[in-house]
């Protein structure tokens, strides 16, 4: 990949984690929509297993946002989920987000030049300037990537963060945080404050190489190439920079802690987490292995949960629970009855 391929790509990676800053949509609908697409036999996904004192649990590493068509997911996956205990993600996305605007702006950081790049790229990319002005750094970056995102049909709701918090919330799931919104608002402004130059140098001049490169991250994502995305990751992650320090390991630091902490509770948990924070070097499956937990990706379809008995088992315990299957019987969707 050259040098400027994986510049552009870690741009989209680092923009892929800031939706996080900017969207706060939590999916309401009784019946939520996850089965546009068909199963995908090689659908992967960037799933591990984590075991140690006995449990064994599951970390995804994830984009934010996404498409339908990633959907339905594979049963194996599905069944891990159903089997854990416990789901823990960045922070509970039941709960409603402050707008941006509320941030401190991002223009009192930065250079009038930095302001005017921004600006004429709000114009290239469609967006009302007015609007963003109030915004911070993080925010600021995360709403250029998003709004070509959105336009190509992405969305946050689809994303496996979001869907896997709907299953949660329909089942009675606990719901744990691995950082949570008060955490997530300070590292925002911290870098707003120490390095949001760097922040918006990562917006791309032409919005077409968003989608590019987000194809690109999306692909190696599905298909669980933990190689490559993690060459991709580690080469942002290890840059030396303030942002990099601030963003990727310190967050993966803080993040690595508190899940432990729920792993050591020993329940069974599934952990969903944005991939620039899972893999590579310094990255929350790395820190866990060096604190004595065994990692291994899990593989295809075929190698785990294949007892049809006990994944059947599952869906008939959640129906006594008061849980239905919504849209084609055959997707694993479900609602509170009533």
């Amino acid at each position: 990949m050259s040098k400027w391929k994986t510049a552009a790509v870690l741009g989209v990676l680092l923009g892929l984690v800031l939706l996080l800053n900017l969207a706060g949509r939590w999916g309401n609908s009784q019946s939520r929509r996850y089965n546009e697409g068909e199963q995908e036999k090689n659908d992967r996904h960037m799933v591990f297993i984590v075991t140690g004192n006995g449990v064994r649990s599951h970390v995804a590493g994830v984009a934010h946002a996404a498409s339908p068509d990633q959907y339905p997911l594979r049963g194996d996956l599905l069944a891990a989920f159903d089997e854990s205990a416990v789901l823990v993600t960045e922070r509970d996305l039941r709960q409603p987000v402050p707008q941006p605007v509320q941030s401190e702006s991002f223009e009192r950081h930065v250079s009038p030049e930095t302001v005017e790049r921004v600006r004429g790229l709000a114009r290239v990319y469609g967006l009302e300037y007015g609007r963003l002005r109030g915004w911070d750094a993080m925010a600021v970056a995360g709403a250029f990537r998003y709004t070509v995102l959105e336009r190509e049909g992405y969305s946050m709701e689809y994303g496996l963060d979001t869907y896997f918090t709907h299953r949660a919330a329909a089942g009675g799931k606990p719901i744990q945080e691995a950082e949570g919104l008060a955490l997530s608002k300070e590292i925002s402004n911290r870098i707003n404050r120490e390095c949001g130059e760097e922040a918006l140098a990562l917006i791309p001049e032409d919005p077409e190489k968003v989608l590019e490169e987000f194809r690109t991250m999306e692909s190696l994502l599905r298909e669980g190439n933990a190689e490559k995305a993690g060459r991709i990751v580690e080469a942002e992650a290890s840059k030396g920079t303030r942002l990099a320090e601030i963003y990727w390991l310190e967050r993966n630091r803080n993040m690595t802690e508190r899940i432990e902490g729920y792993l050591e509770q020993g329940k069974s948990c599934f952990i969903v987490i944005g991939a620039g924070h899972v893999l590579g070097k310094g990255g929350i499956l790395d820190l866990l292995e060096k604190k004595g937990w065994k990692v291994e990706q899990m593989e295809g379809a075929e190698e785990f949960f294949r007892d049809e008995a006990k994944v059947q088992a599952g869906s008939m315990r959640r129906r006594n629970q008061g849980i239905e299957y919504v849209d084609r019987e055959r997707y694993h969707l479900f609602r509170k009855k009533g």
